[in-house]
């Protein structure tokens, strides 16, 4: 069965709202991260679908309510704000420098271009200050522990998110056939 995209985006704000909602648990309320897959028109279309499973968003020791998928999806990165409109990135910010070296990365190795050359249009697109939206969007992104932390990971709380909420993430891995 072929998952759409609207099926797909429907499934993960499911998982998140079971989060934000859970009975008893308040550990995401207000404060949760949602990822999974910013485009899913374009990441269903992969003939090879990539998902980047990171330990935890750096918040700077300050969590609050962040839809990374809103973010990847606008051309420079950009998160809504409270109110609505967008704050401004640079070209070095996360998504376009760090992550998109990764994603240049596995872009080039699954479109058979040599891991130098991948790097150097990596290299010259940053240099030139242009943005790699198109790159990054091509692949998923999850968060282990969907809260914020600061620069330095905790490792006993990764490990206390993986193993309480394995089943969800398990569940939230785009893996859809067709």
């Amino acid at each position: 069965m072929k998952i759409r995209p609207a099926r797909l985006r429907s499934r993960e704000n499911a998982i998140f709202n079971a989060l934000e909602n859970a009975r008893g648990d308040k550990t995401f309320r207000g404060k949760l991260y949602r990822d999974g897959v910013p485009s899913p028109n374009i990441y269903l279309n992969e003939v090879v679908r990539v998902l980047f499973v990171f330990r935890e968003p750096n918040m700077k020791g300050q969590p609050h309510a962040n839809d990374m998928r809103v973010e990847i999806a606008d051309k420079r990165f950009r998160p809504r704000l409270e109110d609505g409109s967008r704050d401004e990135r640079r070209v070095s910010c996360f998504w376009n420098s760090k992550a998109g070296m990764f994603a240049h990365a596995v872009a080039s190795a699954i479109d058979g271009v040599s891991a130098s050359r991948g790097y150097a249009d990596f290299a010259r697109t940053i240099r030139q200050g242009q943005w790699n939206h198109d790159v990054v969007n091509r692949f998923a992104y999850i968060q282990i522990k969907k809260v914020g932390g600061r620069g330095q990971s905790n490792q006993h709380e990764l490990k206390h998110h993986a193993t309480k909420y394995a089943n969800t993430l398990k569940r939230q891995v785009p893996f859809p056939t067709g």
